[in-house]
């Protein structure tokens, strides 16, 4: 757990994953007891499982919450054969507490109100029914907008997407032209867009709902409190090789900043992979590109409070494990999951926090 503290609020960020001997119901009580602990209430979670297990895990987790259950379910995904990968929550105590959106008869967001701002944290968006990839994605970028404009914000306030795509490498540039195509549409990207394109991450993780993709975001309204980074550290805009996104975008958060870092990879500032068919060498690259876009932004590595890694194969993760993970020290889920180009073997993303503290979780 990493907290983020205020006089106004205080911000929980946990990472849950299986220790030896441990079980999923194990991982779920523990959660539970660390929100209590600190009467903290969800406002964002994910959970990576391998989609066999997804029912079973659920009733696990409503039996370990309790009343820390809504109407908003986690983001149920994949990125393991067997069993349970991680949870990741963010949670927030504050003088008042998240309240559940609805759209459509859907609980799909949390919604915070402190004083003039609004936070508003999405999970599970999803089209299975609008036709095939691409028009899934399209369908679901326009559910985010709606559902925005049902709660008075705008495209303009979302701050940070992941996208979840159902083998990526099939559909990944065409999902990229209907993203382009709902910017475009939306005022994101064009002549007068002023650069408001968030920070995402897109990867080849399966959503367990069996949707072609599925996103999740969140998004700041009320004041000019988002700040996005289109080129950062050793990388230029992802949009100069086709790809509608920030490297990093910093918002006002409850109990003061945070720092989304975009997917990352090992790609130079022309926008071409490097270290191809050499898994450390990218890991490596990708690691310092990260802490480049980190040091932008006025972050450092003990300022990370929760990150994803993605590895394209066993032996990435096997690689990634031995040599980075422990001395990173990241609160991290590792994930399989194939990332947007078959030549990249391994992408990894963080969310930071200057100024947070590792929190006890007994």
């Amino acid at each position: 757990m990493r907290v983020l503290g205020s006089a106004d609020a205080q911000e929980f960020h946990l990472t849950a994953v299986l220790s030896p001997g441990q079980s999923a119901g194990d991982a779920f009580a523990a959660v539970a007891q660390a929100l209590r602990d600190q009467g903290a209430r969800i406002l964002q979670e994910r959970i990576f499982a391998a989609p066999a297990a997804v029912n079973e895990l659920r009733l696990m987790r409503r039996q370990a919450y309790g009343d820390l259950c809504d109407e908003v379910e986690p983001s149920w995904l994949g990125g393991i054969d067997q069993g349970l990968a991680g949870i990741q929550v963010h949670a927030v105590k504050a003088p008042t507490s998240p309240r559940v959106a609805v759209w459509q008869g859907r609980s799909l967001a949390r919604v915070l109100d402190l004083g003039p701002m609004r936070w508003i944290a999405a999970s599970g968006l999803v089209a299975p029914r609008a036709g095939d990839g691409p028009a899934q994605a399209y369908a679901v970028f326009g559910q985010m907008r709606d559902l925005l404009r049902s709660l008075g914000a705008d495209l303009y306030s979302v701050a940070r997407t992941w996208i979840f795509m159902h083998k990526i490498l099939d559909w990944y540039g065409p999902f990229n032209s209907a993203r382009n195509r709902f910017f475009l549409e939306n005022g994101l990207l064009g002549p007068h867009a002023d650069g408001r394109m968030p920070a995402s991450t897109g990867i080849g993780v399966d959503p367990c709902c069996g949707a072609r993709c599925l996103i999740d975001f969140v998004a700041v309204s009320g004041g000019n409190v988002v700040q996005r980074l289109h080129a950062a550290g050793r990388q230029r805009s992802a949009y100069e090789y086709g790809s509608a996104f920030a490297r990093a975008a910093t918002v006002q958060s409850p109990a003061g900043r945070t720092v989304y870092v975009s997917g990352t990879a090992a790609i130079d500032q022309s926008g071409q992979t490097c270290f191809l068919d050499d898994a450390p060498g990218q890991v490596n690259m990708t690691l310092e590109n990260i802490q480049a876009v980190l040091r932008d932004t006025g972050c450092n590595s003990g300022d990370v409070v929760q990150a994803m890694v993605y590895c394209a194969t066993p032996q990435v993760e096997d690689i990634f494990r031995r040599a980075w993970q422990q001395r990173l020290g990241w609160p991290c889920v590792v994930l399989r999951g194939d990332v947007c180009r078959a030549d990249l073997l391994f992408e990894a993303e963080v969310t930071a926090c200057p100024g947070s503290r590792p929190g006890e979780t007994g």
